[in-house]
């Protein structure tokens, strides 16, 4: 990426909504310290996302406020967002003239993807918390400008978990992990990294690598290589011009490019200690 098209600062954020799991991470790369090829993440610990909201208690607005002001300076220009959830949701439920069964539960970059279901299980209540903070902050105007839509598994399959390396769930280890930090371009590993610690990182990277929005092109590009078909692409687009039409504001780290991401060094600090630049 060009460095004049940069933020000052890249956030991403792994979320794990307001349900009280304390496993949402969040990541930020100041663009300015650095080189071209050689940067710093940092992973922000006792976070405001990551104070377990319990769904039973009575709503505190202090606390959401505090979140709300987080995703306003985030996305304020100098801050750029990168989320891992599904935000321009492209008439989900109502979807419009279905070609496809799964059409009704998942987006074509879902299905493409491997994505879950942006409603349904697993996410789905991340997904309601986001917008309804997203709403209050006032920030979804922001999407495809200093807001923006990631999905790190697009990535981590297609480069990692293609080579048998897995990160999370009942086959991931210590050792998988860092295998995949190292893929990842991080210079001193740690088998102390989480998978949403991780996946917060492939966000930052997401906004480092991708100068642009998917477009129509990309998603089918994507939709061919990955064997989506039959019908094939040309057969599905007469049919449904608009159907690889991909979500605003949507970006993933590419799986190939000739933009090569930065060798990362990592550390970790505390929200009281972090002071935003």
């Amino acid at each position: 990426m060009d460095e004049k098209q940069q933020p000052k600062c890249i956030w991403g954020l792994d979320l794990a909504g307001l349900g009280g799991r304390n496993n949402t991470g969040l990541v930020v790369m100041d663009t300015t310290i650095g080189s071209l090829e050689e940067k710093k993440i940092t992973i922000i610990e006792d976070h405001p996302f990551n104070r377990g909201y319990e769904g039973t208690r009575r709503w505190n607005e202090k606390q959401v406020s505090e979140l709300i002001e987080c995703l306003q300076k985030w996305t304020d220009g100098e801050n750029h967002l990168y989320v891992d959830i599904p935000i321009d949701l492209q008439c989900l439920p109502r979807v419009r003239n279905p070609l496809f069964v799964w059409q009704t539960k998942l987006r074509v970059v879902d299905y493409v993807f491997g994505g879950l279901p942006p409603l349904a299980t697993y996410i789905g209540s991340q997904t309601a918390d986001f917008h309804f903070l997203a709403g209050q902050a006032d920030i979804l105007g922001k999407l495809g400008d200093s807001l923006f839509e990631t999905y790190p598994k697009a990535f981590i399959q297609s480069r990692i978990e293609s080579n048998g390396i897995h990160y999370k769930g009942a086959n991931a280890t210590a050792e998988d992990r860092i295998k995949i930090q190292t893929h990842l371009g991080i210079s001193d590993p740690s088998d102390e990294l989480n998978d949403d610690e991780i996946d917060a990182i492939v966000c930052v990277l997401a906004g480092i690598c991708s100068i642009d929005s998917m477009t129509e092109t990309d998603l089918i590009e994507q939709w061919v290589s990955r064997k989506k078909g039959p019908p094939n692409a040309g057969t599905i687009k007469t049919e449904r011009p608009s159907f690889f039409t991909p979500p605003a504001g949507y970006r993933v780290l590419p799986s190939s490019s000739d933009r090569s991401a930065p060798r990362l060094s990592v550390e970790k600090k505390k929200w009281s200690d972090y002071k935003i630049p």
